[in-house]
């Protein structure tokens, strides 16, 4: 019993170490953050893809992916300042948005 909670306690304490440790959407404040957050996002996709264990469906659906993370443009700094300025204003936006498309009766 006590080494069973000891290894209880020792994993629940434990911080996640095999956790992801690429950036959150929250930390990129500059437009050199949000050019590494694409460049890792689009390599692990490309990795994915190299693996070759996606079907054809998936692969034509993640090359399209790919594409389109790399053509879209940068935000420029304004832009980012702006949307950490404005962070409440856009969670209710986002609130709003998501309220509108469900049904009416359920």
């Amino acid at each position: 019993m006590k080494k069973s909670l000891f290894f209880l306690v020792v994993f629940l304490s434990a911080p996640g170490y095999g956790s992801d440790p690429s950036p959150r959407i929250d930390d990129l404040k500059t437009v050199s953050d949000v050019q590494k957050f694409r460049s890792s996002r689009v390599e692990k996709m490309k990795a994915r893809l190299d693996s070759g264990l996606l079907d054809l469906e998936k692969q034509e659906s993640l090359r399209k992916l790919i594409s389109l993370l790399e053509s879209k443009p940068l935000p420029t700094q304004e832009q980012i300042d702006w949307r950490f300025a404005n962070k409440e204003s856009l969670r209710e936006l986002k609130k709003t948005r998501r309220n509108k498309n469900r049904p009416m009766h359920r």
